[in-house]
Parts: C-alpha cells; sequence; structure tokens
C-alpha cells in the first residue's frame, strides 16, 4: 500500500473518530456547526444523519440549523419533513428578505415534489390493480380509491353510476 493511500485512509479514521465524538457528546452547538458545514459542502446524507441525533431538539435549534437540517433532509429523500421544518422555520424565526424567499421557493418545490410523487403513485397503483381484472370486452374495470371517508367515495360511486344510467350499456344504480 502507497505511502499517500495509508495517510488518505488515516485521516478518514481520524475524521470518523473525531465525528463519533461530537455525535456521543451530543454538544447542540458542534452538531449545529458540522450539520451547516454538510450542507454548504453539499454532504446532505452526513448532514441528515448528524443532525437526527438532535431530532427531538430540532424546534428549539437556531435558524441558521433548521435552514440547513431542512436542505440536507429535502436532498435525502425526507421531502415532507423538510418542508414541515420550513413552514415552521418561516412562522417562528426572523429571516433577512432573500433567505425568506429561499425558503418559501424551497417550500413551494418541495410541495410541487410531494404532489408529482403521489400522482406517480396513484398511477402505478392503478395500472396495477387494472392488470388483475381478466380481460374481458363487455366488461370496464372501476376503480374507487378510498382514502379518507367511505361516505364520500360512497357518494362518489352513486354519483358515477347515476352519470352511467343507460339502457344501452346494462349499468344501473
Amino acid at each position: 500500500m502507497s505511502d499517500e493511500l495509508k495517510e488518505a485512509l488515516n485521516k478518514i479514521i481520524e475524521a470518523k473518530e473525531a465525528l463519533n465524538k461530537i455525535i456521543e457528546s451530543k454538544d447542540e452547538q458542534c452538531i449545529s456547526d458540522y450539520v451547516c458545514a454538510c450542507q454548504r459542502s453539499g454532504q446532505y446524507r452526513a448532514g441528515a444523519l448528524v443532525g437526527s441525533v438532535l431530532k427531538d431538539k430540532w424546534l428549539s435549534m437556531s435558524k441558521e440549523f433548521l435552514d440547513s437540517i431542512s436542505i440536507c433532509l429535502f436532498y435525502v429523500g425526507h421531502t415532507l419533513e423538510a418542508m414541515h421544518l420550513i413552514t415552521y422555520a418561516l412562522e417562528t424565526r426572523n429571516y433577512d428578505t432573500s433567505v425568506r424567499a429561499r425558503l418559501n421557493f424551497n417550500r413551494f418545490f418541495s410541495i410541487r415534489l410531494m404532489k408529482d410523487a403521489y400522482r406517480d403513485s396513484l398511477k402505478r397503483e392503478v395500472v396495477q390493480n387494472v392488470q388483475k381484472f381478466p380481460r374481458d370486452k363487455n366488461g370496464i374495470p372501476f376503480i374507487l380509491r378510498v382514502t379518507h371517508s367511505a361516505e364520500r367515495a360512497l357518494e362518489t360511486l352513486r354519483s358515477f353510476l347515476k352519470c352511467c344510467d343507460d339502457d344501452d350499456t346494462g349499468i344501473s344504480s
């Protein structure tokens, strides 16, 4: 093994040991600084991982920490959690105009991503459910996804059947 590689490995081991000490100490300021540095350097997974040590204290942390941890969470796929933190930060902390504008943009971007992900998951679910039905020339699969209220779903189904009430189709309410 070359001397350069040994030196690089030793630095990695030292960094890991230092990070473990930070995590074990649960020093809020040190962890906050580390998360902010991770966010600025694009090391989002490390920032989210280390920041999660203080998860029960997030809401009491500094506005810089809230900003950084929300960005880290967003980039590692925890979009909903990031959006909640951004919303909380905007409602409870004073940010200058440019930071507030960026946080608002990030929040609305998160909402858009979640809507797209939800719509895509619904499409996949419908395709999977339709594939379960046998192919029949005389039938059309009807899928009704009930999410909140069975009563509202029943109203929707009745409304659909009322629209289909036609002697030619054989469907009736």
